[in-house]
């Protein structure tokens, strides 16, 4: 990260990205992961990232 914009470009990610990664990970259990193997993990993952997106835009999928 030597340019300017390389700086500019991780500081807007840190607020879009790592704070749900680290609500999924305190809140949701995904700090370790129980399953073994790239495919399992995958999938953990991937459930992990819908139960998120549902839980962020529940109200508005209920209405």
């Amino acid at each position: 990260m030597a340019t300017d914009e390389a700086k500019r470009t991780y500081r807007a990610r840190l607020g879009l990205c790592e704070l749900p990664n680290a609500h999924l990970k305190c809140h949701h259990g995904m700090a370790q992961v129980l399953v073994r193997g790239i495919e399992k993990v995958t999938c953990v993952a991937v459930l992990g990232a819908l139960v998120g997106n549902l839980l962020a835009h529940a109200s508005a999928l209920l209405a």
